[in-house]
């Protein structure tokens, strides 16, 4: 798992919304609004795909 992947998991785990989850990214990391949606937007997918998260 990446450094943001592992990031991501645990605001997840916090029970952080993808809104919040998104903000946090955006301030913790020096990316673009967009790219930073997309990648969380796959992330999750993937976690869906295999029955980690609803």
């Amino acid at each position: 798992m990446s450094e943001m992947g592992a990031f991501i998991w645990k605001l997840i785990n916090e029970s952080k919304n993808e809104e919040e989850v998104l903000s946090a990214i955006l301030e913790e990391y020096d990316v673009e609004k967009e790219v930073a949606k997309n990648d969380l937007e796959e992330f999750l997918s993937k976690l869906k795909e295999f029955g980690i998260v609803e």
